[in-house]
């Protein structure tokens, strides 16, 4: 449940302006019409920034909930 969240999370508008799918799609299209990958490289670091920490969030409510299970 806690992967389902974390790809509802990368699919859905972020920042209220910006979603990861839109920036893909936007170095996509920019890439096939320079034929450059410079649009992937800048993409790549603000996926990562936006998806790490909730990574990490996910992880760690993972983790209270198995202690809580053992109880």
């Amino acid at each position: 449940m806690t992967s389902e969240f974390v790809m509802l999370y990368k699919d859905t508008s972020l920042l209220s302006s910006v979603g990861v799918m839109e920036l893909m799609l936007f170095s996509k299209n920019l890439t096939a019409t320079t034929g450059n990958i410079t649009p992937y490289i800048c993409a790549a670091p603000y996926y990562l920034v936006v998806t790490i920490p909730l990574i990490h969030v996910v992880a760690k409510v993972e983790h209270r909930l198995a202690k809580r299970g053992k109880r």
